[in-house]
């Protein structure tokens, strides 16, 4: 699963804090990208996904930021999805470049995983897999970042994320899972009013 930023705007924007609401997406997931473990398994559609989210540095003497966002996949057996995490600046960091290294845990509801790791009996049938049912909500990853944010103009922001992650539980049991661990990058340029 792959959720986009998509966009938002700040209900609150003061110097130590964030909060808004936006409009993310979920690029679904199609059967033909991996048919040896997603065959009979039927595709995923794109979806849109509102998010609340907030940002807070907890002090200018320890600039420790903790984020946290929730989302909702609004097709069909989507769920919701949210993430915490608490990052700080590492050194070399100033005015016009500044990069973070910090911890996050994702959080899922029932829906959500079973949407996304669940196996429900039609799927088994006819992909081979065994059925996989999902009964709580819980942990989806743990995950390990690093993010670097250049300015580069007034209004213009170049970020660059990467992530080591690692299933929850309930994912890593799937049995369409390959891997508990994976690795990501992400690059997108913002441009603030």
């Amino acid at each position: 699963m792959s959720t986009g930023d998509g966009v938002g705007y700040n209900l609150v924007h003061q110097r130590a804090l964030h909060v808004g609401i936006g409009m993310a997406y979920d690029l679904g997931r199609k059967e033909r990208a991996d048919y040896l473990d997603l065959r009979g398994m039927g595709d995923q559609s794109l979806s849109a996904a509102p998010k609340g989210f907030v940002t807070w540095v907890v002090s200018e003497r320890f600039p420790m930021v903790v984020r946290a966002d929730w989302r909702h996949l609004l097709r069909s057996g989507g769920g919701s999805i949210g993430d915490v995490g608490a990052y700080l600046p590492m050194p070399g960091s100033s005015s016009r470049f500044v990069y973070f290294l910090g911890p996050s845990i994702t959080i899922a509801n029932r829906r959500y995983l079973r949407d996304s790791f669940g196996v429900t009996s039609m799927q088994s049938i006819a992909s081979d897999h065994p059925g996989y049912l999902i009964q709580h909500s819980g942990v989806e990853a743990y995950r390990v970042g690093l993010t670097a944010d250049w300015r580069f103009a007034d209004h213009y922001l170049l970020n660059a994320s990467s992530a080591a992650n690692h299933l929850g539980h309930s994912a890593i049991d799937s049995p369409i899972v390959e891997r508990a661990s994976s690795h990501a990058i992400a690059i997108s340029i913002d441009y603030q009013f």
